[in-house]
């Protein structure tokens, strides 16, 4: 590994910081994300701010919205977030959830008629996790029930009992789908990194919210896959797609997911409480963000998703920066060592003047080159909701508190 570039332009990232950033990303989205024509939530806003007509509305980000307004209205009382977590839930019942074959369908129209009604686990994952925080919110028994009811479809369709793991992707009616990719980018792979991390997240949520044998067993299971067959042997890197053998298939490394999977491993571990698995992950969290921290710090400051990229500030994706924030503030916590604290801020200052715009605009998904350049891209859109911003600033709020008290 090489030494980590010297960065001289730090801003120190307080859990002030964060707490306020959250209320701004919170205020944008109830401001500027309902859809009270249609129903639900837009499928799309563009840069400006205003919502796409005609856009669809896809399951990562209602599932996503689902969450995040759950998440702050049980953990400030949030009315606003209270009434937006409800409506969240009534439109995921009665639009995307399938009651015929189970599951929920990927995407709708925007008057929402079913557009796709594919199902793909990744898309399941997202949906336990939203409904675990929805029940931690309410209490209701019915949230809990389908997200357990989501598990056990995951099981029974989407897992490969000859070599472990699970299909990316189903028709309707679960039988494998002829395409396995998510989106346009991604390799037609019938296994990926991306879908195994986010059951270790979703395994977590259920555990955390209703915790019984069969969340415990799932939960380390998914644990087990990650580390025997996503973590490439012998290095701190991630495998990003695979054939049914578990054969790593050609690809472009992505330090973002490395990041993200970092603090994601060591949440799983400890919602999970058991020391040898507590054991196991720690050094292989800590190699990962160490792999991050020397390959991908740019000098401008922040955290390249690739390895070919010239860092230049335009490359920055939003996401990218705020798992950073989190992965090496985690970092710091399971290492005391201070350069973790001192990455946090250099990437928070960059984020600040790349990301984050005046007056409480959610963020730029792409750096800004230079001050006041226009934003070319939307504010948000299937891949874009509040998940990756909000959930940063409430992960870096908490370890942050525990920082400064010393």
């Amino acid at each position: 590994m090489t030494a980590a570039p010297e960065i001289t332009t730090r801003t120190i990232f307080t859990m002030e910081d964060a707490l306020r950033e959250l209320d701004a990303i919170t205020r944008w989205w109830l401001d500027h994300s309902i859809d009270r024509e249609n129903g639900g939530f837009y499928g799309e806003i563009d840069a400006s701010g205003q919502p796409v007509a005609g856009a669809r509305k896809h399951l990562v980000l209602h599932t996503r919205l689902l969450w995040f307004f759950s998440e702050v209205g049980r953990a400030g009382g949030d009315r606003e977030c209270r009434l937006a977590a409800d409506r969240a839930y009534r439109y995921f019942n009665d639009h995307f959830d399938d009651p015929g074959f189970g599951g929920a369908y990927w995407s709708l129209e925007a008057d929402g008629s079913v557009a796709d009604d594919g199902k793909r686990s990744y898309g399941l994952c997202f949906s336990i996790y939203a409904l675990c925080a929805y029940y931690r919110l309410t209490s209701d028994t019915s949230a809990i029930t389908k997200a357990r009811d989501y598990l056990a479809a995951l099981w029974e369709h989407a897992r490969d009992d000859e070599y472990g793991g699970f299909i990316e992707s189903f028709n309707r009616n679960w039988t494998p789908a002829a395409d396995m990719r998510l989106g346009d980018d991604d390799l037609d792979a019938p296994k990926t990194m991306n879908t195994h991390l986010h059951l270790v997240e979703a395994c977590t949520a259920l555990h955390q919210a209703a915790p019984n044998a069969r969340s415990r067993k799932a939960l380390r299971e998914s644990i087990d896959l990650f580390i025997d067959h996503v973590l490439v042997a012998d290095t701190p890197r991630l495998g990003l797609y695979f054939d049914r053998q578990w054969n790593e298939l050609p690809a472009v490394e992505s330090f973002g997911h490395e990041i993200e999977a970092s603090w994601l491993l060591w949440e799983a571990a400890e919602a999970l409480d058991d020391p040898v698995v507590r054991t196991a992950v720690r050094p292989r969290a800590l190699a990962l963000a160490e792999r991050v921290l020397s390959q991908a710090m740019t000098a401008a400051g922040f955290v390249q998703d690739r390895p070919d990229g010239n860092g230049d500030p335009s490359e920055s994706t939003w996401w990218v920066q705020a798992e950073a924030l989190v992965g090496f503030l985690n970092a710091d916590l399971l290492s005391g060592d201070d350069r973790w604290g001192e990455a946090a801020d250099t990437v928070w200052a960059f984020t600040q003047r790349a990301h984050i715009a005046p007056g409480g605009v959610e963020w730029r998904s792409q750096g800004a080159p230079s001050d006041n350049a226009p934003d070319p891209h939307y504010r948000a859109g299937a891949w874009k909701g509040p998940y990756h911003t909000g959930r940063a600033m409430m992960e870096a709020a908490r370890r942050l508190s525990i920082l400064e008290a010393g």
